[in-house]
């Protein structure tokens, strides 16, 4: 089984000074990063540690995982993507979105894709990954009429319905849209859901990953439709009963400078009827001149903030389910096991800080979303966050009954941070 969670709120944003000059974090320990033919960067190969800690010399261009940020970091130098050519990924263990921290100039000419794969084929029952930080497609098998559900706080609920991100995936049973528009936390899109029908079975498109990029000086995107993607993945089949398509995914870039005749795109793969929701996409840099639309649109701030949410950031989490403590840090993959369990119902305990509790009668309630490998997907609430002391915030949602194959257990809270 596996957990994930996010927090649902808009995270305030730390505004530099207009005359301040944005500085990506980075030590430059990765190196220069210069691709010349197509690439697949292996994050499995990433050291495990705080973001920050620089990277051995023999280590240099394996970037570092860090678990409390929840992402796959690489220092670089300067960063190169030659024409013609397209960077690809292949996922960490934990599925990670992807970090690219530089010194100097970010210039790309060829292609940088953590878009999600299509659904699995006609009659062949396998999960597909997604894009570093997004989620499956639901899969497809033969018996039942309404698909397995997608995964991800926005995936939908049965074959006739894509996956959700920034905007609704179509179909009656489209996951609800999640996020915010300073993609803070940096998180990827969610699975459509797969088709069941009798006349055959396909799987639901996967989510597009997320990927961050941040320059100490610019981002030059330089040859028209080529640039950086978070599609989608399209689902199984679209020619015929084949599932939702899986949402687009998230692309953050920040600079002083971002400009150029590049791509940015974070659609939604294509379903058979029902295509999946698009992703999200921001731009922060004082000096901007794009002269392609994005898709979907992206969102402008001229004052670049912080590359990782800043301190004190709000953190939500569950901790335990029955008497059994849960990972912090969960594998990915809903065909992996953080922890096995055996009842009939199980309380899920939750903690949270740094959420701003409303004044009464307002509350704040966690929303749990338990989604079946071979079931369903179902949306419990919980009892309100309240204060539990030591600046935590506690809450638990009973889940009965508790499915019995393997499903996935994820959070989400949404609130309005109050007025300074």
């Amino acid at each position: 089984m596996r957990k994930r969670w996010m927090v649902g709120a808009v995270v305030g944003l730390m505004a530099l000074p207009a005359w301040a000059q944005f500085e990506s974090g980075s030590d430059g320990s990765d190196g220069d990063l210069d691709i010349t033919e197509n690439t697949i960067i292996e994050l499995d190969r990433a050291l495990t540690g705080a973001w920050d800690t620089p990277i051995p010399p023999e280590n240099e261009g394996q970037g570092i995982y860090d678990p409390l940020r929840w992402a796959a970091v690489f220092k670089y130098k300067t960063i190169t993507i030659r024409p013609g050519v397209i960077v690809t990924f292949k996922n960490h263990p934990k599925n990670p979105p992807v970090v690219w921290l530089a010194q100097g100039d970010v210039i790309i000419d060829g292609a940088v894709s953590v878009a999600g794969q299509p659904g699995h084929a006609n009659n062949l029952p396998n999960y597909r990954l997604p894009g570093p930080g997004g989620f499956e497609g639901g899969l497809g098998g033969p018996g039942q009429q309404n698909g397995f559900p997608g995964l991800g706080p926005g995936g939908a609920s049965s074959f006739d319905s894509g996956g959700s991100y920034g905007t609704g995936g179509q179909g009656p049973n489209a996951g609800e849209v999640y996020g915010n528009v300073a993609i803070v936390p940096l998180i990827g899109g969610s699975g459509g859901g797969g088709d069941q029908s009798p006349s055959g079975y396909t799987g639901g498109g996967t989510g597009g990953g997320a990927i961050l990029i941040a320059s100490s000086t610019k981002i030059s995107l330089n040859v028209f439709n080529e640039g950086v993607f978070a599609d989608g993945g399209d689902a199984g089949s679209v020619s015929r009963l084949g599932g939702g398509g899986g949402s687009g995914g998230g692309i953050r870039l920040l600079a002083n400078e971002v400009s150029g005749a590049g791509r940015l795109s974070a659609s939604g793969g294509n379903g058979y009827l029902t295509d999946g929701g698009k992703g999200r996409i921001r731009v922060e840099a004082p000096v901007i001149r794009l002269t392609q639309p994005s898709d979907p649109p992206y969102t402008i701030e001229f004052s670049p903030g912080p590359v990782f949410p800043p301190a004190g950031a709000p953190t939500l989490k569950a901790v335990k389910l029955g008497k059994k403590k849960l990972p912090a840090d969960p594998d990915a993959g809903i065909t992996t096991t953080d922890l096995e369990i055996s009842a009939e119902a199980a309380t899920l305990y939750i903690e949270a800080t740094n959420i701003p509790l409303p004044p009464p009668p307002q509350k704040i309630t966690v929303k749990v979303y338990v989604i079946e490998a071979l079931g369903e997907r179902r949306e419990l609430e919980s009892t309100p966050l309240e204060d539990a002391g030591r600046g935590k915030l506690t809450a638990e949602r009973l889940i009965d009954p508790l499915p019995t194959g393997r499903f996935e257990i994820q959070l989400m809270a949404n609130w309005v941070n109050p007025e300074p």
